[in-house]
């Protein structure tokens, strides 16, 4: 008797087991990124009233259906592929010296800037007056300065590799 009641136990913990409830909630932070999670807690108290709740229950026995793509649409690569411009072999070999001759001169400007950055390493070690932190301060602000105008200049370039990247050949 006692095994029955194991067995019918096990076979019911199975069943129970395989299928799952959640509720889970969908809201935008404050960033406009929208964000999923099942705790009420972590969505903002002014996006309580109008958020969504979904509620999911998976049988994990059953594989969910997934929809066939459809095969008359292009897809994104596809489409990106068109909208590229194209390049003849000499122009992408000019662009791809030119993007060398960037990159060596913004990894020399980079060297520049953390030879700088460790002699104004040194140099704090040795500021005792105000006069000396004044000055200090100053070389300090100067070279932030540059580091700003050095990000620029190498978000620019990196702007210029993705469209060669992105460029096709003819």
């Amino acid at each position: 008797m006692k095994q029955k009641i194991i067995l019918l136990n096990i076979i019911f913990l199975f069943f129970v087991a395989t299928t799952s409830y959640s509720e889970f909630y969908k809201y935008r932070d404050e960033n406009g990124a929208i964000r999923y999670t099942d705790n009420l807690a972590e969505v903002p108290q002014d996006q309580r009233e109008g958020i969504d709740a979904y509620d999911a229950v998976e049988d994990y026995q059953r594989p969910t259906p997934q929809p066939a793509p459809e095969e008359t649409e292009a897809t994104e690569e596809e489409q990106q592929e068109d909208t590229q411009p194209t390049m003849s072999a000499a122009e992408r070999q000019k662009m791809f010296q030119e993007l060398t001759e960037e990159r060596n001169a913004l990894d020399a400007e980079y060297a520049e800037i953390q030879e700088t950055k460790s002699a104004l390493n040194a140099e704090k070690a040795n500021v005792k007056k105000a006069s000396q932190l004044r000055e200090y301060n100053e070389k300090v602000l100067e070279l932030n300065t540059r580091i700003e105008a050095y990000d620029q200049k190498r978000a620019a370039y990196e702007e210029k590799v993705k469209s060669f990247n992105d460029a096709k050949a003819e």
